[in-house]
């Protein structure tokens, strides 16, 4: 199997190390938290071409990270910096389509209690209409 892909009659051998370092290096300014979950994700997928990493990789990743102790909010923020990467791949013409497309993750939230301070809740009622005030 040929580890490059074929762009514009080209073969580049790019992986996707290649793909979420150029990544990084765009997204280093605007968020740090971006740039730890890539460093995750050329752990795990670093080594694939791009054309290779599959909606069952993604689902592994999803599982090793939830018995890794990750909180269901952490697995969604990076697979949507997994997407934007995707993304950038597909607009390369690196892949035809996101293995990222139709799946669906039912991951619980985080369940705790949330309270509102007294002047939260003073405001949230002077907004309110009387109906809903009793």
């Amino acid at each position: 199997m040929m580890s490059g892909c074929i762009l514009q009659n080209e073969v580049y051998d790019m992986n996707i190390t290649d793909v979420i370092q150029n990544y990084v290096q765009e997204q280093i300014k605007h968020n740090v938290a971006t740039i730890s979950h890539c460093k995750r994700f050329i752990e795990v997928f670093g080594a694939l071409s791009p054309d290779c990493l599959s909606s069952e990789d993604i689902r592994r990743y999803v599982s090793f990270r939830q018995k890794d102790g990750a909180k269901a909010a952490t697995i969604l923020r990076e697979l949507a910096s997994l997407k934007q990467i995707c993304r950038r791949m597909i607009e390369s013409k690196l892949i035809a389509t996101s293995p990222l497309d139709g799946m669906r993750f039912h991951l619980r939230p985080n369940m705790r209690d949330r309270w509102i301070t007294v002047g939260e809740q003073e405001t949230l009622l002077s907004c309110s209409p009387t109906w809903l005030i009793r």
